[in-house]
C-alpha cells in the first residue's frame, strides 16, 4: 500500500483510535471496489492473515466491514459504505462528551466556560450534519 491516499487514509484511522493493522485493512477495503479475501488483505496490507484476522475481528465489532460468506466456507470483507463517517461520527461524540464534562466541571471555577461551550456546540453541529445528530438533541435541548 505505497500511495499518498492508503497512507493518509491509515493516518486518519489512526487519529481515530484505530490500530495499524485494523487501519490497514479498513484502508484496504475502502480503497478497492469490491470484497476481498483474508488472504487478499493479507497480501494487500503485509500483515500476516493470524494478525489480520483480530484486526477483522475488531471492525467487525465496530461494524464498520462486513463478513460475506459464500459456498464452500469463502469468506469475503467488504467496507460498509459509510465505514469513515460512523468513525468520525463516534470520534466526534466521545470528543463532545468529554467537552460537556470539562464544562460541568470548570463552571464552578468559571474557567473558559463560554469557549469551551462554544466549541462543544460546534461538535454538536458536526455530528448532526454527519447523521448523528438526533441521539444528542434531547440532550442539548434538556441543557439549555
Amino acid at each position: 500500500m505505497g500511495s499518498v491516499l492508503g497512507t493518509e487514509f491509515i493516518k486518519l484511522l489512526r487519529l481515530l483510535g484505530l490500530p495499524l493493522a485494523a487501519a490497514s485493512a479498513l484502508t484496504v477495503l475502502l480503497l478497492e471496489s469490491r470484497p476481498l479475501s483474508l488472504s487478499e488483505l493479507s497480501k494487500k496490507t503485509g500483515y500476516a492473515k493470524s494478525h489480520l484476522s483480530n484486526a477483522i475481528r475488531l471492525l467487525e465489532e465496530k461494524l464498520l466491514i462486513e463478513r460475506i460468506v459464500l459456498p464452500k466456507k469463502k469468506v469475503l470483507f467488504k467496507a460498509e459504505k459509510r465505514a469513515l463517517i460512523k468513525l468520525l461520527r463516534n470520534h466526534l461524540a466521545e470528543l463532545r462528551s468529554s467537552l460537556q464534562n470539562v464544562i460541568d466541571n470548570v463552571k464552578a471555577r468559571d474557567i473558559l466556560t463560554h469557549e469551551v461551550h462554544l466549541l462543544e456546540k460546534s461538535l454538536y453541529e458536526l455530528i448532526k450534519m454527519l447523521g448523528g445528530g438526533n441521539v444528542y438533541e434531547e440532550q442539548l435541548a434538556s441543557e439549555q
